[in-house]
């Protein structure tokens, strides 16, 4: 079995920068993309060590309820569907 993620919260130290002033100013629901020294900063999950079909077919389908919430601006993040990263 997989190790178990460990929840962790994020609290953003960080002083306020331009992106941060476009998304407090810009009408919800919207999407800005960050630049990438941002990226580098998100923790990732590990790949995983084991596979299987029951697994791949849930991750799919949360995926596909994902896809419908941001079709109707309900997510406070962006998902490109046309990735498979």
């Amino acid at each position: 079995m997989p190790e178990q993620l460990v929840k962790v919260s994020f609290t953003d130290e960080e002083e306020d920068d331009e992106t941060d002033a476009k998304l407090l100013k810009a009408p919800a629901p919207s999407f800005i993309p960050s630049s990438a020294e941002r990226f580098a900063k998100l923790r990732l999950m590990p790949p995983p060590t084991e596979t299987s079909s029951v697994a791949s077919k849930a991750l799919q389908k949360e995926f596909k309820s994902l896809v419908k919430l941001q079709e109707k601006d309900e997510l406070p993040f962006y998902i490109d569907p046309g990735t498979d990263s």
